[in-house]
């Protein structure tokens, strides 16, 4: 194998027990659940070009279910498949660092909650199967010594076993964040900064896309340090998460933070 390659491979064995037992009757009933999860991969670096890189990567999971139905059984647990081909840059001594992927996941038993229309009760069901392919992108830049920017981005397409959107997911997201810290003159040791991040619509109910916008800025001086982050200055109201279409978790409102640390 030449230098520039590189072969990745792994393997595992899982063997799991549970044991349900209802405390009225004290029956007693034991699963037991085996996966053999693996992973392949290959690994080019091109000589001519230092700190880039190729990849296409195979792996298989397996992972033991802790949700239940409403009856109290486990669902089953996860498996999976997940097929990944990207580039990985480190160029310029650090100063430009990326990975960027593409992906083709498959995966069975995921968890989703459904609310029952008689009882009104929402609980975890599994989904049967479900396929994700789509891309990933992330960097991180420093254009000068003192800057620094990173950004993310994820683009998916979460389909079920009836061909139409899985309920409650959510196929784009992105972030980023930039930072400048004065290292000299009569700035130094003042930092300013700014962020963001945002998801797309989660499907099943009323979950509309959001961006949040943060900024950040301090001074830090031999031993001690102030730090004053100003989270959503737009105060938009926003979710990230919940349950099902009875619960939402909104998102802080615009709020400003105050942090002050002294290293003795």
């Amino acid at each position: 194998i030449p230098d520039s390659l590189s072969l990745v491979a792994g393997y595992q064995s899982t063997h799991l027990t549970t044991v349900n037992k209802n405390k009225v009757t004290q029956a007693a009933t034991e699963v037991r659940t085996t996966g053999e999860p693996y992973r392949v991969g290959v690994v080019y670096k091109p000589r001519s070009v230092k700190g880039l890189a190729f990849y296409v990567n195979n792996s298989t999971m397996f992972q033991g279910g802790g949700a239940r139905t409403p009856d109290g059984r486990i669902l089953p647990p996860l498996i999976g498949e997940v097929k990944e081909i990207g580039i990985k840059t480190d160029l310029y001594e650090g100063r430009i660092s990326s990975t960027i992927s593409l992906f083709d996941l498959t995966v069975a038993n995921v968890p989703v909650p459904r609310t029952d229309p008689v009882t009104g009760i929402t609980a975890n069901f599994p989904s049967g199967q479900q396929r994700n392919k789509g891309f990933e992108f992330d960097l991180a830049v420093r254009p000068v010594r003192d800057w620094t920017i990173m950004a993310g981005i994820y683009q998916g397409d979460i389909i079920g076993q009836n061909g139409l959107r899985q309920a409650n997911t959510i196929n784009k997201s992105h972030n980023a964040l930039t930072r400048y810290d004065f290292s000299s003159g009569g700035l130094k040791g003042l930092f300013v900064g700014a962020s963001t991040f945002g998801r797309g619509d989660r499907s099943g109910a009323a979950w509309p896309a959001f961006d949040v916008y943060n900024a950040m800025f301090g001074y830090s001086h031999k031993s001690w340090a102030v730090v004053v982050n100003i989270e959503n200055l737009a105060d938009r109201v926003y979710s990230e998460g919940g349950w099902g279409t009875i619960l939402k978790e909104l998102g802080r409102p615009r709020n400003a933070k105050v942090t002050f640390g002294y290293n003795f």
